[in-house]
């Protein structure tokens, strides 16, 4: 029976290459009488299309005829159709990059003819490529627009293998369910038959079989893979019945049904072998080569990888050879023949490094030292493993040398037997006692010598490759901090465009594109702040800032923009938040990074229909936060590299970046610790973070505004304070953006409404507010009002955003007296020169007032409430002049502040403290008392409230550098 099947499968092979044979001449016949130029291009197209099924050297040269027939019509028609044969020649051989060239020609040049046909398959062509060189965001685009020109244009056959490419796309990022629907929606456009799509419907149910295969469910892959047979068979595509036929065979071999799996890859191979496609020829080897290898037959298996690399190697198929090498090699190994071992998997070690295949060359190395332990070359192993454990490793560069000091000891133990057996030669031979105990101590001393050397060289080179690791670990932390700086630039000049052609544009598919390149500039700018975080952290130079305040309703704020993400994402998200009212010691921007991106984590990496789950309490003055998600595919040997950098549980699932490695460092800077588990399929984070006081050089402890009012004034009223700002916006995202623009340079304050901005401003008196104008309960209009009419807060510059660019609107900004008026989108560096020139001008006016002699409220200001403010501050100071016992408690308590607003509305307004200013009025009025003459210095003293001559003599000096009676002398 198996005889008369080979026989078969050789004929009918025979009778196919023959029947192609007859096609071919056809074509070239019909080529050489064609006299219209459209015709040719079509018989080119077909003869390229025929012979790039076995000889692709020759398709090339037909493809070669379009360019010169392109060039002597100069048709853009023509050149559309001849860049893309050749960007699907270039696909063919594995240069994406030049087919990417060729079919963005092909699109332009389609474009020009408008040709929908060409424009369509070039679209669909470029989505192919890009999937294959994993540019995702670029294969999803040039595939969705296939699918919305194929509705367009009612083409069912473009518009079915655009899923199929999408179903590619979902299958190559590890989306197997997102795959199926894909390919499942091709099957029902094309079962009718009536199309020309059948090697669409073909690959496309043969897809479906392999994802089946890949579950392990072989009825349902049979079942796709004989109605791709069927079809493959009725649209007379023999090529594609003899790729079932593989799948068939691939199927039987997990089956472990041999012998089918046998008689399906011979068929296969002659076949491939008859229609001359080496490349073909070559997969049907391998399989081969795989089945004999799995029934143990080593010498068969040996043969046909043996022919496979010959192929590889004949047709320049390097990744195709390296692991045919690899299986060889593996093979060798089996039958212990060690030489021919080492020989395969050395050529595999360098044509693995060749195409920077890091597996293949890992896999290698590990093999080489394997072989060289087993022939007792411990050295050479020895030095095998030195080069893989840190290439295995290369992410963490954590060298492992176990190995080596494993094979140190293997050395050892072997030259101690040694030195037994010369102990018992020396028991047998006793006429020679003597001569043979020199023996024995002079090879002790040999190996003894022999042994330090060799571990002398081993800890050295233990102590080098520490010293690299650590150089390079700098390396590293100044370089990802350095560009990750230059990112920034650009990222800024990026959005703020951006943006303005949101605003602008209304065409939908370009606001979807602009929407693509916000999405991937937002995550950039994560990126590199997390870069720059953990630079920080490497270098030493972050600092945890602990400060006393509320945080359950902090941990509140941050998970809730969390719950409509996962809503949009069709996820069920649950958060509670059990932390008593008070007050507690933390550090507010670390624990919202931590809890940012275990969130945003969650939400990223579940399934759709699966729940996410945020949970907080407070147990042993440890914060506790909890976050899980369901529907995980990760297992537990991949919890503990998931805090590595740029993490991948393997080559086909996307890495985890570096958001969980900056959680690890952000915990452990904090003296925490975070715990992962998995059970039921549900992943959970648990971190817990101490609420006390930890001394550490890497803690700065900082008061909070309530306790700075009860601080001594000489403490509190310092001129070095950072100037503090106010972001006043309803969303969160809007005040992030704004707070990264201004937090390395301002005090940060936020609120997400007018009313509670009011309170915040009243409280804090910042010395800037950016406000927008569109906000629940009180909107900016009505809140800059508030400010500007309040005694407390009228000095404060305001700055109103607002998307509103009427005229209206600018004219309702400066009813209430706000002092910029910014459009959304906003350039950033227009913003920060806004804040900075309204600060700047406030300083003037300081200056303005430490010149003065004495208050003149009508000179310098010219904000009526600030004017009746300084009016009071004159009257009040007026009153007490002489009172030696007026502090500042008294002071605020007669204009109705408390202590602390009354020293952050004179910083503001005039740059000195309560104190300051108390003590400068009665200097200044000193100063004019001493103009008048009619008084000694001890008596000016006195009427101005000192009652320490010396100590206003200093002070006078220290204001006006001069001394009372210089200055007397002088007036």
């Amino acid at each position: 029976m198996k005889k008369h099947l080979l026989i078969f499968t050789i004929c009918f092979s025979s009778f196919l290459f023959a029947q192609n044979q007859v096609k071919i001449d056809s074509l070239e016949n019909a080529l050489g009488k064609a006299k219209n130029d459209s015709v040719k291009v079509n018989l080119l197209t077909n003869l390229f299309q025929e012979y790039m099924r076995f000889d692709i050297e020759k398709a090339k040269t037909y493809n070669d005829k379009q360019f010169d027939l392109a060039r002597k019509t100069k048709d853009d028609y023509v050149f559309s159709m001849a860049h893309y044969m050749k960007g699907f020649y270039y696909h063919y051989v594995s240069e994406f990059d030049s087919g990417v060239i060729n079919m963005r020609r092909a699109l332009s040049y389609a474009k020009k003819a408008k040709s929908q046909e060409m424009i369509v398959s070039a679209n669909n062509r470029l989505g192919s490529l890009y999937i294959i060189m994993s540019e995702n965001d670029s294969a999803l685009y040039y595939i969705n627009k296939t699918i919305d020109l194929s509705k367009k244009y009612n083409d069912e056959v473009n518009f079915a293998n655009a899923h199929l490419e999408k179903g590619n796309y979902f299958l190559k990022n590890n989306k197997g369910e997102e795959a199926l629907k894909n390919y499942l929606v091709v099957d029902s456009v094309l079962s009718n038959g009536k199309h020309n799509g059948n090697h669409i419907l073909i690959a496309s149910q043969l897809n479906i079989a392999n994802l089946y295969v890949n579950l392990k469910n072989y009825d349902k892959a049979e079942f796709y893979c004989e109605k791709a047979k069927k079809t493959a068979e009725a649209a007379g595509n023999i090529e594609h019945v003899i790729n079932s036929e593989t799948l068939f065979g691939r199927i039987a071999l997990y089956r472990k049904d041999y012998k089918t799996a046998d008689e399906k890859f011979k068929k296969v191979l002659e076949f491939h072998t008859a229609s001359k496609n080496k490349f073909r020829e070559a997969d049907a080897l391998f399989l081969l080569g795989l089945l004999n290898g799995e029934q143990n037959k080593t010498k068969e298996a040996i043969a046909y990888y043996e022919k496979a690399v010959s192929i590889r190697r004949e047709i320049g198929d390097v990744p195709g050879m390296n692991v045919a090498l690899q299986n060889l090699g593996a093979m060798y190994f089996t039958e212990k023949n060690y030489p021919e071992s080492h020989k395969y998997y050395a050529e595999a070690l360098e044509t693995a490094r060749m195409i920077s295949d890091l597996d293949g060359e890992v896999n290698s190395l590990r093999h080489l030292a394997k072989i060289n332990y087993q022939t007792q070359n411990y050295k050479a192993a020895a030095e095998f493993y030195q080069e893989y454990f840190p290439l295995k490793d290369s992410l963490t560069n954590n060298l492992n040398f176990q190995k080596v000091e494993e094979l140190e000891t293997k050395y050892q133990t072997a030259q101690k037997e040694q030195q037994i057996e010369l102990l018992s030669a020396e028991n047998q031979l006793g006429k020679q006692k003597r001569k043979n105990q020199f023996t024995i101590f002079a090879s002790l001393i040999g190996l003894l010598a022999i042994i330090g050397l060799a571990l002398t060289f081993a800890y050295r080179n233990k102590l080098k490759t520490a010293e690299k690791i650590k150089e390079l670990n700098q390396m590293k932390s100044r370089f990802f901090a350095n560009i990750s700086h230059e990112f920034r630039t650009p990222l800024t000049l990026i959005k703020s465009p951006l943006q303005t052609l949101q605003a602008e544009l209304s065409d939908e598919n370009q606001q979807k594109q602009l929407s693509l390149i916000d999405k991937n500039s937002d995550r950039m700018l994560e990126l590199v702040n997390q870069l720059l975080e953990l630079s920080k952290i490497d270098s030493g130079k972050l600092q945890l800032i602990l400060k006393e305040g509320e945080i359950g309703s902090f941990l509140k704020s941050i998970s809730e923009p969390f719950e409509y993400r996962a809503q949009e994402k069709g996820l069920k998200f649950s958060s509670k938040v059990e932390i008593p009212e008070g007050k507690f010691i933390y550090d507010k921007d670390v624990i919202e990074k931590i809890v940012t991106n275990l969130l945003s984590n969650a939400v990223k990496y579940s399934p759709e229909n699966e729940e996410v789950k945020f949970y907080s309490n407070i147990e042993n003055e440890n914060l506790k936060i909890k976050v899980s998600n369901s529907g995980t595919k990760l297992k537990n040997k991949d919890l503990p590299k998931l805090f590595e950098r740029f993490h991948q549980t393997d080559e086909k699932n996307e890495g985890f970046g570096i958001g969980l490695a900056l959680i690890k460092e952000l915990v452990d800077l904090y003296k925490g610790n975070i715990e992962t588990t998995i059970k039921d399929e549900v992943l959970t984070f648990s971190v817990s973070l101490p609420l006390t006081q930890v001394e550490s050089e890497n803690i700065l402890i900082q008061n909070s505004t309530e306790n700075i009012e009860s601080i001594p004034a000489s403490e509190a009223e310092t001129n070095g304070e950072q100037a503090v700002l106010l972001i006043v916006d309803d969303n969160a995202e809007i005040r992030n953006v704004v707070k990264n623009i201004f937090s390395d340079n301002y005090r940060i304050l936020e609120a997400e409404d007018g009313v509670s901005a009011l309170k915040l401003a009243q409280k804090e008196i910042p010395d800037c507010i950016i406000s927008d104008v569109m906000m629940p309960k009180m909107d900016g209009f009505e809140f800059t009002k508030s400010i500007k009419e309040n005694e407390l807060t009228s000095f404060i510059p305001v700055i109103l955003l607002t998307a509103k660019t009427s005229d209206e609107a600018r004219l309702e900004s400066l009813k209430n007296e706000a002092d910029t008026f910014l459009t959304k989108p906003f350039h950033n560096e227009i913003l920060k020169e806004s804040v900075h020139r309204l600060i700047t001008e406030r300083k003037k006016l300081q200056e303005r007032y430490s010149r003065e002699l004495i208050l003149k409220p009508v000179d310098i200001v010219i904000n009526s409430v600030d004017e009746k403010f300084l009016g009071k501050l004159g009257v009040i100071m007026e009153n007490q002049l002489s009172n030696t016992g007026f502090s500042t408690d008294d002071f605020a308590s007669e204009l109705g502040m408390s202590r602390m607003q009354l020293h952050r509305k004179l910083k503001s307004l005039l740059n000195v403290s309560t104190t300051e200013f108390i003590r400068n009025e009665r200097l200044k009025a000193a100063a004019e008392l001493m103009k008048k003459g009619n008084k000694n210095v001890s008596e000016i003293a006195y009427t101005v409230g000192f009652n320490d001559v010396s100590y206003f003599s200093k002070c006078f000096k220290d204001l006006y550098n001069v001394t009372p009676s210089e200055y007397i002398s002088n007036a």
